[in-house]
């Protein structure tokens, strides 16, 4: 993923990409989606990226040569993963927030409320939209 934000293509198709519906643990080729399909446009298909563990990437062409790369700077993690037994799973790039809400119930407490698919963890979205501060009393500081 880190690798697709920098080069600013997370959010595309690319040759070889390995695409999920939004609440779906299974993936296609995107070779089977036509390049104007509105469902990616609407955020009902996504591109997907590995969660390393045992078995073949089913990444093609670009996108596998990525993955591979992203792999190879890693070798210890993977090598630990597939000893663990975890086999190769896929989850979605983009991950399409509903029902974002939030509010201060007291001067000290931020609520926020939202809604992902499954399989997307909210630790992720909190940490794109908060900065924590490190300092005692800590707070919340927003980046936008």
């Amino acid at each position: 993923m880190a690798q697709r934000v920098e080069a600013g293509n997370w959010n595309q198709l690319l040759a070889g990409d390995c695409l999920a519906f939004t609440d779906s643990r299974s993936h296609f080729a995107a070779e089977r989606l036509a390049a104007d399909d509105r469902r990616f446009a609407e955020l009902d298909v996504h591109p997907t990226g590995p969660l390393w563990g045992l078995g073949e990437l089913p990444s093609t062409a670009a996108t596998r040569l990525l993955e591979q790369a992203a792999a190879a700077a890693e070798p210890s993690l993977c090598q630990w993963l597939e000893s663990a037994g975890l086999e190769q799973q896929r989850r979605i790039l983009r991950l399409p927030i509903t029902g974002l809400t939030w509010h201060y119930p007291s001067l000290d407490c931020l609520e926020i409320e939202f809604t992902l698919p499954t399989g997307c963890f909210a630790t992720a979205v909190l940490r794109e939209l908060l900065v924590l501060a490190d300092e005692p009393g800590g707070g919340l500081e927003s980046e936008t």
